[in-house]
């Protein structure tokens, strides 16, 4: 394969934005919460097919390049213990995005219910990337091998 400077960058640029994506949607998020309650369903109903879609496909790119690419590079049991944490909060958010459209499309939407749960995965979003973008990814990046076996991945890609 010929190696392509911008291939790289490109995908590097866009997994590094991927945190950016989440705290805009963080951000958005806790802007909703502060609407009345229609003007809060009527955004979230406008807001949640994309939130969900993304944040799919932002769990995909972590379980499938970036996580795998930590545990082989740097394997310890705290490592473990935190991936599987991540992991399985990925699990729970994604149940947790599920019951929010369920709620959503309910012929009787009860809005108490709506904004604890929204309420709850905000919290619980801020604090995943906090964990990952303060103690993951800086160990991550301080490692050669990790960040050349990142590499060697996204070219095979």
């Amino acid at each position: 394969m010929i190696f392509r400077k911008e291939k790289i960058e490109g995908k590097f640029i866009k997994i590094a934005q991927e945190h950016e994506v989440v705290m805009q949607y963080i951000d958005k998020l806790k802007n909703i919460s502060k609407q009345p309650a229609e003007k809060k369903m009527a955004q979230l109903h406008e807001l949640w097919p994309a939130f969900q879609s993304d944040m799919k496909h932002h769990y995909k790119i972590e379980e499938r390049f970036l996580f795998p690419a930590a545990l082989l590079t740097m394997p310890s049991i705290e490592l473990i213990d935190m991936m599987l944490t991540l992991q399985k909060e990925h699990g729970y958010s994604e149940r947790d995005m599920a019951r929010m459209k369920a709620l959503l499309d309910s012929q009787t939407v009860d809005t108490a219910s709506v904004s604890q749960l929204l309420g709850t995965m905000i919290q619980d979003l801020e604090e995943h990337a906090r964990i990952e973008m303060e103690q993951l990814f800086p160990q991550m990046d301080k490692n050669k091998k990790c960040r050349e076996l990142i590499r060697g991945i996204l070219l095979e890609s």
